[in-house]
């Protein structure tokens, strides 16, 4: 973003002395798949959505996951981010 406002937003930031973190270091390393999208990063796990199956799957255990887990996962991530 470039607009005045944004840039002022940044600037008074910096000024005091506060900094930002980068929370999807996670899909480090994941790149798109035919047929599935994302990667992202859910409650910290790496997911593709399958829109064929209509499921998310994990990439590290070649299982599709629960729609009910990735509820939990989503929900904590916002609890823990105060959402």
């Amino acid at each position: 973003m470039d607009s005045p406002c944004y840039n002022r937003h940044i600037d008074s930031n910096k000024e005091r002395g506060m900094g930002y973190r980068i929370v999807n270091d996670v899909l480090a390393g994941y790149t798109a798949r035919k047929g599935l999208e994302g990667p992202f990063n859910i409650g910290g796990r790496v997911l593709y959505y399958d829109t064929k199956e209509g499921a998310y799957y994990d990439p590290k255990t070649d299982f599709y996951v629960e729609q009910e887990e990735v509820n939990y996962l989503h929900n904590e991530l916002m609890r823990v981010m105060g959402g």
